[in-house]
Parts: C-alpha cells; structure tokens; sequence
C-alpha cells in the first residue's frame, strides 16, 4: 500500500503533537466521504478496505492490504500510528445491536444478500454507508468494529 501519493492527515496530525481527541473532535464537524470498494465480488472483494476509506478519510489506496487469515491484525498495525485500537465484537441478538450501539458511525459487517460476509458503516443506529453497488447492506448485524483512542482524552 503506497503512502507517499497522498499524505494520511490523521498521521501528520498526531505527528505534530496533536491528541487523538484534537484530530477526532475536528474531523467530527463533517461528514466522511462514502467510498465506494473497488474489488465488488469474490474472495478479494474489498468492502473493510472502503469502510476504513469512509471511516478515516483517505483514499481506498491507502488502506492495508487485508489477508483472510490475518485481516484482523493487520487492521491493528495500520491504526495504531494514527493513535488508535481495534477490536470487533459480535453482537448476539438484534436488541443488543439497537440498544448499545446506536450512537456514531460503526463498521459492522453480516452476510449480505449475496450471501457472503460483507462490511458496510452504519451511523445512529441505521445504515448510512454500503460500498458495494448493489447498496443492500446486511441481512442482520453479526460484528462491531471499534476504534479506540490509545491515550485518554
């Protein structure tokens, strides 16, 4: 993944002395662009790729490339210089889902009416960002990605 084209903002940010609250705060006040995937179908279909796109503001090109066996992982090491944490979890019942995580905007991924494992973001609660073409978002909500700020605010 080529870094040099265009420069992540969140990392000349904190590299500047910015806090994560600092650069979270601004990037707040606008919403983030909706990008697209670019590999819609297969076992290469990159749907976590766009919503880390959306989520972070940068370009489809600078997300890591994702592995099947390591995805999780390597998610991890591409945050963490931006100042922040990564774990998903999975949400047992639709209820969980609506009553603790209905704030924000949050990558979940479910199957999808394609019938494959499929990441879209959702803001407050709904579906706010499906990056395949077909926008049908996911059956039912299985997984939570969060983001966490590694310093306290």
């Amino acid at each position: 993944v080529s870094q040099a084209s265009h420069p992540d903002p969140i990392l000349e940010r904190r590299a500047a002395g910015e806090s994560v609250r600092e650069v979270r705060e601004e990037s707040e006040v606008s919403e983030p662009d909706r990008v697209m995937q670019t590999i819609k179908d297969g076992p290469d279909a990159n749907c976590m790729n766009a919503c880390l796109a959306s989520y972070f503001r940068c370009p489809i090109s600078e997300t890591p490339e994702l592995h099947a066996s390591t995805w999780t992982q390597e998610i991890r090491e591409w945050v963490r210089p931006k100042g922040y944490g990564y774990v998903t979890i999975a949400v047992p019942t639709e209820m969980v889902f609506t009553e603790t995580f209905s704030d924000g905007y949050l990558i979940v991924s479910g199957v999808s009416k394609r019938g494959r494992l499929h990441a879209v973001i959702y803001k407050n609660g709904v579906l706010w960002h499906d990056p395949h073409p077909d926008s049908d978002g996911v059956d039912k909500v299985e997984e939570v990605d969060f983001f966490y700020p590694l310093e306290p605010s």
